[in-house]
């Protein structure tokens, strides 16, 4: 064993034996150190060695964390996002309407067809939602909705004929007229007068019907037309059955002898 001596700061000089030298430097003193790299489990470790700084697993110590832990973590401290995406525990969608469970983009019921509810009102007149008549699409060639003797309707297609036109009774007919002229030849007598009452006997005609009649130009018998020239007449109808009566007065002097009366019954 042997001695050395250590010249304290105030100048005293101590004698130390080997041991005591050991027991003042620490334990340290007598290990060995690496050459290269991180030491061994009986070598003094360097400030270089990479296990003063490199990452690990910590101890566990959930506890600490959790509330009234000794390292308490604020909820409001944290940002709310994971750092790296979570592969969900493995789970089932419920199918159907079931309230309170999510619901998959490839629900079908988030794109299928469905009958709407009840809304009719709103697409009448001065609804919310009012159509027009003249928005709708054009009809097919159906007579479903045209118009009858009994209700209201569309129209009837047209035939594109100029010479018929719908009835009352929603049927085409043609323009039928139908004009019942008639003529008749009167006479005065070969001694002149100043008026003239004849009876007409017409099978068309009837207590209601409506007569009109008027001087026709035409030469009747014994007279030549030149004759009708300045001949004028006021005349007036009264109908009967089976026949009607003509007043005739001459419009201004005497008439005698024949003349043919135009006339027709309505």
């Amino acid at each position: 064993m042997g001695t050395t001596t250590q010249v304290q700061s105030d100048g005293t000089a101590i004698r130390l034996t080997i041991d005591d030298t050991a027991t003042a430097i620490g334990t340290a003193a007598v290990k060995d150190i690496p050459t290269s790299g991180d030491a061994s489990t009986s070598q003094v470790v360097y400030g270089t060695d990479t296990r003063l700084t490199n990452a690990r697993t910590p101890a566990a110590h959930k506890t600490s964390h959790q509330d009234g832990g000794s390292d308490e973590v604020s909820v409001a401290g944290l940002s709310g996002l994971l750092a790296d995406a979570q592969t969900p525990l493995s789970h089932t969608h419920v199918a159907g309407d079931v309230t309170g469970t999510a619901v998959l983009t490839a629900d079908a019921r988030l794109s299928d067809a469905r009958t709407p509810l009840a809304h009719a009102t709103s697409h009448k007149s001065a609804g919310s939602d009012a159509v027009k008549l003249d928005e709708l699409a054009a009809p097919t060639d159906v007579t479903t909705l045209n118009a009858t003797i009994s209700a209201h309707g569309l129209m009837p297609k047209g035939t594109g004929s100029t010479a018929t036109f719908y009835r009352s009774d929603m049927t085409q007919a043609s323009v039928t007229v139908s004009v019942n002229i008639k003529q008749t030849e009167i006479d005065f007598g070969t001694t002149p007068v100043s008026e003239g009452t004849f009876v007409i006997t017409d099978g068309d005609v009837s207590a209601t019907s409506q007569l009109l009649a008027t001087l026709a130009y035409e030469a009747p018998t014994g007279k030549d037309l030149d004759e009708l020239e300045f001949d004028a007449f006021h005349l007036a109808c009264a109908p009967g059955t089976g026949e009607f009566t003509l007043y005739v007065r001459p419009d201004g002097g005497y008439v005698a002898d024949k003349f043919k009366i135009n006339y027709l019954v309505g």
